[in-house]
């Protein structure tokens, strides 16, 4: 196995000891570096800002869906000026399979480090990378498999987009990253090939010095999930769950997430017995999956929510595929982002509410 490498952080210098023998190059700025194995040709789609001010960040995915046989090999894309970047290990693709993998790493910023800029760059098959921080953290260079809903319960949301592996704040927003944090790069990908494949994925942050204008507001993800799906083949189908804020938060965006099989969706929020529809997608598009809707509030204006509020994610399937479906084939979800924040919020075991999509505890 090939171990990642980061790169950038000027102002830091980074323990080699952690690579294990093999002897990449760490460089600052656009230089760039070389590591041990080529990667395949990097995919990355670019949003249009234009369209989408507040990028969301999603628990459970941001889904760009590529397919099919990698690309010759090139060079890793260079690092951010001001900022980081992380190369995972190699892991490989059983055939015809879709896998989540997770690579362990530490930071290496002596000081607390403010993200105003993420873009993430997979290989062929890709389908989303997510920064997370795991609640038992493993050596640096650990390669492990979370595909499983229940693997989703070791980590919590440090920093993604739902645009395309691609995430910018707006001015006056950035994510605060702790000094040697220990973070999870997570992979998801789509191997739709006959054969195996060997890929590993890249992610740069980009940063925004502390108590500069850039960076006067914490910016944090509020993500819920059902986790315990099984859509069934052939029949319309749905489930709904209900999730309880655990603070006071000021949302600037909000969307739901589902994958192709999805037909409706709804999201409610506010105080028990009075909630109000926030979001609504009477038809959900396959499209949907990569560059959902939003609904979005100004920084002088955002939706508040109180601790105590509820919110309530209605998801509705007429599945075409020949099985029933689970997560991560499907899913049912809702993510916000919100500031100010300390970190993100998850709920991930919300109560389920009705539907005939919930598997058999």
């Amino acid at each position: 196995m090939n171990v990642p490498f980061i790169a950038g952080c000027p102002a830091v210098v980074v323990d080699h000891s952690i690579f294990r023998g093999v002897e990449p190059a760490v460089s600052t700025g656009r230089a760039g570096g070389e590591i041990a194995r080529p990667f395949v040709i990097w995919r990355r789609a670019m949003i249009d800002r234009r369209s989408c001010l507040l990028p969301l960040v999603l628990l459970l995915a941001a889904c760009s869906g590529s397919s099919g046989e990698p690309s010759a090999p090139s060079d890793i894309p260079p690092p951010p000026e001001n900022g980081l970047q992380i190369v995972t290990g190699d892991f490989e693709l059983p055939p015809g399979e879709e896998i989540q993998s997770c690579y362990h790493a530490t930071l290496p910023n002596d000081q607390d480090v403010f993200v105003r800029a993420f873009d993430a760059f997979q290989s062929a098959g890709g389908h989303h990378v997510i920064l997370m921080s795991p609640l038992a953290p493993q050596p640096d260079g650990t390669v492990e498999d979370c595909t499983s809903g229940d693997d989703m319960l070791k980590y919590l949301p440090l920093v993604t987009s739902m645009e395309l592996n691609h995430l910018e704040l707006e001015q006056g927003l950035a994510i605060r990253l702790p000094a040697h944090a220990k973070v999870v790069v997570q992979s998801h990908y789509i191997n739709t090939l006959s054969e195996r494949a060997t890929v590993r994925d890249v992610v740069n942050l980009e940063f925004v010095e502390p108590g500069t204008e850039n960076q006067v507001a914490n910016a944090g993800f509020w993500g819920t999930g059902y986790l315990n799906l099984a859509v069934p083949p052939s029949v319309p189908s749905s489930l709904a769950y209900r999730c309880t804020a655990e603070q006071d938060m000021q949302l600037l965006s909000l969307i739901g997430h589902m994958h192709a099989q999805g037909s409706r969706m709804s999201i409610d929020i506010g105080p028990p017995g009075a909630l109000e529809r926030v979001y609504t997608l009477d038809t959900w598009e396959p499209s949907f999956r990569d560059v959902p809707p939003q609904e979005q509030w100004p920084m002088d204006a955002p939706f508040l929510v109180r601790a105590g509020d509820q919110i309530e994610v209605t998801c509705n399937w007429e599945s075409t595929a020949p099985d029933v479906l689970a997560f991560p084939a499907e899913m049912c979800a809702s993510n916000a982002f919100f500031f100010p924040a300390e970190g993100s919020v998850t709920c991930t075991g919300g109560e389920l509410i009705s539907g005939n999509a919930a598997a058999a505890p």
